[in-house]
Order: C-alpha cells, then sequence, then structure tokens
C-alpha cells in the first residue's frame, strides 16, 4: 500500500508541476515574468525546490513508513 501511494505522490507532483507550466505558457505569464526582470532561471530554480522537498518527503515516507 505504501509503494502505491509513494507512486502517486510523484505522479501527482510531476503532472501537476506541468498543468502549471502549461498554464503559465497559455496565458502568457511566462512572458511578463520576463518582462518584469524573472528570468527561466527563477522559474527553474523554484520547480527544483519543489521537486526537492517532495523527494524529501518521499525519502521520509520510505525510511519511516515502509518499514
Amino acid at each position: 500500500m505504501a509503494e502505491i501511494a509513494q507512486f502517486i505522490i510523484l505522479l501527482s507532483f510531476v503532472i501537476d508541476l506541468l498543468i502549471i507550466l502549461s498554464h503559465l505558457h497559455a496565458k502568457s505569464e511566462i512572458i511578463a515574468m520576463h518582462a518584469c526582470d524573472i528570468g527561466k532561471h527563477l522559474i527553474i530554480q523554484a520547480a527544483f525546490m519543489l521537486s526537492m522537498f517532495t523527494a524529501l518527503f518521499r525519502a521520509i515516507n520510505v525510511i519511516w513508513l515502509s518499514p
């Protein structure tokens, strides 16, 4: 059961990240961010930080909750 939950958490995170980035692109929000001097680096850094938080959460689940 725990393996399925971990897979669902990872899959939902990836799908949510793709949906968010596609909405930002479709509504030209990324262009507005570039106009406000927010570069691609900051957007990628924010996505990376969320990914690291999710990876840490999964590691805690694997170490403490799975056994």
